[in-house]
């Protein structure tokens, strides 16, 4: 049988009894890897017996080190279950073993994350987060009965992120809401100074070679750990399926900007950018997706090809040509890929114009203004309403549907963000907005992909047009948006310039009220 191989180098510069600790433990648990012993309760087992033995040592800055150990240890098992899934694809053996491992390595994290301090658990956040993703996508594909298992340690996680949130905030309260964001910021960099530094002396590398598959590793890697940021990225057997549409460019013209760029998470790691946007000019077809879920940029991404694929078929009655064009979309979606979208979706707000006219089809919580000049001012426009559950019009349609609506809650019972969209029964899809391409589970509730269409005639004194995703309006009105442009429009400065400073300005945002970020996505249209 073939059987992985994996060989673990750690300096001799660390205290020699981690040294053996890790000798010991790598042994044990490779050992029960290659007889093949999966139960859970093995696994718990060893890192217990690990954790143990490293709190019981008396080193310098003990904590930072077993903190280290921890999420080397998390990293590890999650590279072999990564090769254990590719070996039950080999053999053809029932995959839900592999997703009960992966289970396994949540269940453990989530412990971890309990266990740390207060400004300890964002490093780890990146981590989870993609563990999170990887284990639904397998219980998805697999059409397992273990995703509702999933959901609920995802809500047990975000509870525990939530209360750490809040008793981070009681404890810096005082210092304002710049000081808050000034100690946190401080205290990642400090952290991050101090974890290049024992990562250097831990000098861990990890080599992996497996034969089954020759054409797939040619020579054996090695992956440095250097700093917690900068984490290698592990072979997945998904990796060449996943098609998804990467915004890094931008569409440069005197009279069009778009302008995208991906999220972060609170540990300042980069996100995959979820959002795509639609510039058919040969169609007159504008527009911006914004992916949610597992595999959400690959659902956008499909959206954006695939849509303009519609549209041009019929452009005899605009309007009924883009509620035909997005109906279609979404079934090809959701019938006709192999992309995943029981737990993954996309908004899509988009406009179609046609001699004097502008058509605007909104499906989820993107949204479409124009600027209006009036003499020496400006009136701002709003082409789209918002499809949330706040919406009294939509919560009805969901609850006739047999949805559910409820705003998260914290460990006191108290509603935290906003009313979300669930399954009467299961705390599940949890989508914050009441129209969605994709998203099979959230149709289940009343999650629809009808659009909202929007006729409107263009005169002389319509001026810009801006499609964006919800990274631009979580914390800029319409209004704000347009005040932006417009005094761009005013001292000449093109339609690029002007997303770019939009963009810009939407990112300020976000870090005056959030670690994190969304992806932002903007596209701007001078008339």
């Amino acid at each position: 049988m073939n059987m992985l191989s994996i060989e673990i180098e750690v300096s001799s510069s660390l205290d020699p009894q981690i040294n053996e600790i890790f000798k010991n433990f790598y042994s044990d648990f490779l050992s029960k890897l290659i007889n093949r012993i999966y139960q859970r309760s093995i696994i718990h087992y060893l890192f217990r017996k690990l954790l143990k033995v490293i709190a019981e040592i008396q080193v310098d800055d003990n904590l930072l080190i077993k903190y280290i150990l921890q999420l080397q240890i998390f990293i590890f098992c999650k590279i072999l279950a990564e090769f254990e899934y590719l070996e039950a694809i080999r053999i053809n053996r029932d995959p839900i073993q592999i997703i009960q491992l992966y289970i396994g390595i949540l269940q453990l994290a989530i412990g971890f994350t309990k266990q740390e301090r207060i400004k300890d658990r964002f490093i780890l956040e990146g981590e989870m987060i993609d563990l999170f993703q990887r284990v639904k996508q397998l219980a998805c594909d697999n059409n397992s009965n273990l995703l509702e298992v999933i959901f609920r340690l995802e809500e047990e996680y975000e509870e525990i992120m939530r209360e750490k949130n809040q008793e981070l905030a009681r404890n810096i309260k005082k210092q304002g809401t710049w000081g808050y964001f000034k100690v946190i910021r401080e205290a990642m960099i400090k952290k991050n100074k101090q974890i290049d530094y024992y990562f250097q002396q831990l000098q861990m590398t990890h080599r992996y070679s497996y034969g089954y598959k020759k054409s797939y590793i040619e020579t054996p890697k090695r992956y440095q750990y250097q700093s917690m940021d900068r984490l290698p990225k592990l072979p997945s057997i998904t990796s060449d399926a996943k098609q998804s549409w990467k915004v890094g460019r931008k569409e440069q013209s005197t009279n069009l900007g778009v302008m995208s760029l991906p999220g972060q998470l609170m540990s300042g790691k980069q996100k995959i950018n979820q959002d795509a946007f639609i510039i058919e000019k040969r169609l007159n077809l504008f527009g911006v997706a914004d992916g949610h879920g597992v595999n959400g940029e690959r659902v956008s991404g499909f959206i954006r090809i695939t849509l303009p694929k519609y549209i041009e078929q019929s452009l005899l009655d605009p309007k009924e040509t883009l509620i035909k064009g997005i109906l279609q979309t979404n079934n090809e979606l959701v019938n006709n890929t192999k992309i995943e979208t029981v737990i993954a979706g996309s908004t899509l707000c988009c406009g179609l114009i046609k001699l004097n006219k502008l058509y605007v089809a909104n499906v989820g919580d993107s949204r479409c203004v124009i600027a209006k000049q009036m003499g020496n001012s400006w009136q701002t426009i709003e082409l789209t309403n918002d499809q949330k559950p706040s919406r009294e019009d939509e919560a009805i349609r969901i609850l006739k549907s047999g949805g559910r609506i409820a705003a998260q809650q914290d460990i006191y019972g108290n509603q935290v963000g906003p009313l979300r969209v669930w399954l009467k029964t299961l705390n599940a899809p949890g989508l914050a907005m009441t129209r969605a391409m994709g998203d099979r589970l959230g149709a289940q509730a009343g999650v629809i992909a009808t659009p909202e269409i929007t006729e409107y005639e263009l005169t002389n004194e319509d001026k810009i047009l801006v499609f964006a995703s919800d990274g631009i309006w979580e914390y800029l009105t319409s209004q704000e948006v347009v005040s932006i442009l417009t005094s761009c429009y005013d001292k000449n400065i093109s339609a690029e310039l002007a997303a770019q400073k939009l963009l810009n300005l939407a990112v300020d945002a976000w870090k005056r009220n959030s670690l994190a970020r969304d992806d932002i996505t903007c596209v701007v249209l001078y008339l």
